[in-house]
């Protein structure tokens, strides 16, 4: 695995996961959201970027937010890049960890003290919490935005204006480019 920006301890401050699920199936979520959804949203050099340099405290700040004044003059609590991955990480978790792979087909895992949600009742989930991610995102945007001068690749993108080459939400989990 390349150089994953959070860890299922992260997931405390936001999202609960059971105690006894295997660490190994979270870090493919995190990768997944990471890999899939936050690049998706930035262009490849500003991802690329923040991968290199992710223990540089500069990125530090980005990844796990922080208070700063912003271009008005307010000081903000920003939270960081940490919970829109975690959110996105968690809709993938929500949508896909129950199934096991066997060698007869793939399962769901039932008991007598307990019902599994339906297909379409995850999918709700997974949309809701992927709606959540693009909230966090928007202030992950603002942030870059006043902060841009400390950012050039967030800036060479397309910062300010963002047209060039960022996506742009267009549904729970639709993307497209603008």
């Amino acid at each position: 695995m390349s150089t994953l920006l959070i860890n299922k301890n992260d997931f405390k401050d936001y999202k609960s996961i059971s105690k006894g699920r295997d660490f190994d199936s979270i870090e493919q979520y995190i990768q997944e959201a990471q890999d899939l959804d936050l690049k998706d949203l930035m262009c490849r050099a500003f991802f690329y970027d923040i991968i290199k340099n992710y223990q540089e405290p500069l990125y530090q700040d980005l990844i796990n937010g922080c208070t700063y004044t912003n271009i008005y003059g307010y000081e903000v609590e920003f939270k960081g890049i940490k919970p829109v991955l975690v959110y996105f990480a968690y809709a993938r978790y929500i949508f896909r960890s129950h199934v096991s792979d066997t060698p007869f087909g793939a399962v769901q895992k039932t008991n007598e003290f307990s019902t599994p949600i339906s297909s379409t009742e995850k999918r709700d989930i997974r949309d809701r919490y992927r709606t959540d991610a693009m909230q966090y995102w928007d202030e992950v945007k603002i942030y870059l935005n006043d902060k841009y001068q400390s950012y050039p690749k967030w800036l060479n993108c397309g910062g300010l204006d963002c047209h060039k080459c960022r996506k742009k939400n267009t549904g729970p989990f639709k993307m497209s480019v603008i």
